[in-house]
């Protein structure tokens, strides 16, 4: 999917956190786009943004759980609600790192979605010769109060 985001995006920076409860890695798909030199990727372990064990990550998750001690509920909603915590801590640390290095525009999608730009979309995106790239379809609304055209300040790309 990577090479589909590369060119329709144009994708050219990507952070993947590791989930530490799958045994398997998505290192060696990454590095056959890492050897091309197109996408900047960086891979994330829980080490590089998340500490389970730091006393306020437990009050965080316990406090999402409701309880005061995480042995007052049960293994699989504490499983889900450090699940949950770990996405915030990682989607934090991620956009602090976009941030210091300032993209034009960031797209955040899990492993298991994709992107896929709706050519039937209002005139200035609809198919001419060549399908537009997402980066093109938003550039084309630079000068424009994306709000007034559409409704929302978001740009809608249906499924």
């Amino acid at each position: 999917m990577a090479r589909i985001h590369y060119h329709f995006l144009p994708l050219r920076r990507l952070i993947v956190a590791h989930d530490p409860h799958v045994n398997t890695s998505p290192t060696e798909i990454l590095d056959r786009h890492r050897n091309h030199g197109l996408v900047n990727i960086t891979e994330w372990n829980d080490a590089d943004y998340f500490d389970p064990s730091d006393t306020k990550t437990g009050r965080i998750i316990e406090h999402k759980l409701g309880v005061k001690h995480l042995n007052q509920t049960t293994p699989e909603k504490v499983l889900v609600a450090t699940f949950r915590t770990r996405q915030e801590y990682f989607l934090s640390n991620c956009f602090n790192q976009l941030l210091e290095e300032n993209p034009t525009w960031t797209a955040v999608i899990d492993s298991d979605e994709y992107i896929v730009p709706n050519w039937n979309a209002e005139e200035s995106f609809r198919i001419r010769d060549v399908k537009p790239t997402v980066y093109e379809m938003l550039k084309s609304l630079e000068n424009q109060n994306i709000s007034d055209n559409m409704g929302s300040a978001c740009v809608a790309m249906n499924e």
